[in-house]
C-alpha cells in the first residue's frame, strides 16, 4: 500500500494519471458518424475565433470528403457529374467535389421528403460560424505545438507529415508546419466538435529533394496547396524540419521523423518542456503562457495568435477537449 491510494480519485498521481501524450482513444459515438469521436485532446488556452467564409467553406469540405459514412454521398455526386459531363476527369472531378459537394449534400439534407439519415444530416448542415483556437493537441502519440506557441522555445513541434492526399490517395509524403489548431462545432443530437490542423504545406513535387542517402529535403521558401490547408489531426505524423547539411541553409531544411514522445531540443531558448502534465493539480485563477508546464485554466486571459483570415475574441473553455 501507498499513500497515494488514500488519495481521492480527483488527485492525480503516478497510479491514476493518465499517460504523456495520451490522446484519449476514440470517444463513444452514440449514434453520431465516425469523425466525431476520433482520438485526439486539444489543449491550451482556448479563444473563439471566426474563420473567413472561405476557410470555413475549406474545413467543413474535408470534414465531409474524410467522413467514411459520406462515401456513398461522394460516389453519388460523382456519378451525378459524369452523367453531366461525361468526359470530365479526375481532376476535374475533384476540384468540383472542392467547389460543390458540400452546397449540394446540405440541399439533399434540406429537401423535402429527404431520406438522409440524422446523423449525415447533422454534419451536412455545417458548422456554427464561430470557432475555438487552441496552441496544442495529442494525437498518434505525438504532441503538437502551433508555430507560433513554439517560436523561441527550446521544444519545438509544429512539423507534420501527411502520407498521400487525402482526397486522391496519392502515394508521396506532404510536409508542412502546424500554423492553427482548429475546433468546429456542429449542432444537434447527433453533433459534436471535431478538430483540424491548419497547416502551411511545402511543394511536395518541386520543392523536395531525396539525396543518396534517402535524406528528404525540403524548400521551405515554395509553399503549396494554399486551397487545402487542412487535415485531421488523426492523419498525420510528426516531422522535424533542421537545417540541411547538403543544401541551402537559408532556405533548405532535412526532415526528420519524429518517433511518439519524442522530444527536439533546440540549442538555447528555454528549457526543454519534458512535463507531464496530467501529474499537476489545475489550480484556479492561475495565469501562465507556458501550457506545457502547467495545464491550462482557461477563464485566465489569453492573447490573440494566427493569421487575418478570423477574428479573435476571449473564449472560456475547458483546459482539454477530446475531439
Amino acid at each position: 500500500m501507498f499513500i497515494s491510494d488514500y488519495f481521492p480519485n480527483e488527485v492525480l498521481t503516478k497510479a491514476n494519471r493518465v499517460p504523456r501524450n495520451d490522446d484519449g482513444g476514440n470517444v463513444e459515438l452514440n449514434g453520431r458518424l465516425s469523425v466525431f469521436g476520433l482520438a485526439g485532446r486539444a489543449y491550451g488556452k482556448g479563444k473563439r475565433i471566426f474563420l473567413s467564409e472561405k476557410d470555413l467553406h475549406a474545413a467543413h469540405n474535408y470534414i465531409l470528403l474524410n467522413c467514411e459514412e459520406i462515401d456513398e454521398f461522394v460516389r453519388l455526386y460523382d456519378d451525378e457529374l459524369k452523367v453531366k459531363h461525361p468526359s470530365i476527369s479526375d481532376k476535374d472531378i475533384q476540384i468540383s467535389r472542392a467547389k460543390e459537394f458540400a452546397r449540394w449534400i446540405k440541399d439533399k439534407a434540406l429537401a423535402e421528403g429527404s431520406t438522409i439519415p440524422a446523423n449525415v444530416q447533422t454534419l451536412a448542415l455545417g458548422p456554427d460560424m464561430d470557432q475555438v483556437s487552441r496552441n496544442g493537441y495529442k494525437v498518434n502519440g505525438y504532441e503538437f505545438h502551433t508555430k507560433a506557441y513554439g517560436h523561441g522555445k527550446r521544444t519545438t513541434n509544429p512539423g507534420v507529415c501527411v502520407l498521400g492526399d487525402c482526397y486522391n490517395e496519392l502515394s508521396h509524403a506532404f510536409y508542412g508546419e502546424l500554423e492553427e489548431i482548429i475546433e468546429l462545432s456542429y449542432k444537434g443530437t447527433y453533433g459534436g466538435y471535431i478538430n483540424l490542423f491548419n497547416c502551411r504545406w511545402f511543394d511536395s513535387e518541386k520543392g523536395i529533394r531525396v539525396d543518396n542517402h534517402g535524406i528528404i529535403d525540403i524548400d521551405v521558401h515554395r509553399s503549396a496547396y494554399s486551397n487545402d490547408p487542412f487535415v485531421l489531426p488523426t492523419q498525420t505524423k510528426q516531422v522535424y524540419f533542421t537545417p540541411s547539411p547538403g543544401g541551402d541553409a537559408s532556405k533548405t531544411r532535412a526532415v526528420i521523423n519524429v518517433d511518439d514522445n519524442e522530444v527536439i531540443e533546440l540549442d538555447g531558448g528555454d528549457e526543454p518542456h519534458e512535463i507531464d502534465h496530467e501529474s499537476i493539480l489545475v489550480l484556479d485563477d492561475i495565469d501562465t503562457e507556458e501550457e506545457e508546464e502547467l495545464l491550462i485554466d482557461t477563464d485566465s486571459e489569453s492573447e490573440s495568435q494566427g493569421n487575418d483570415s478570423y477574428e479573435s475574441i476571449e473564449y472560456d473553455s475547458d483546459s482539454e477537449t477530446d475531439t
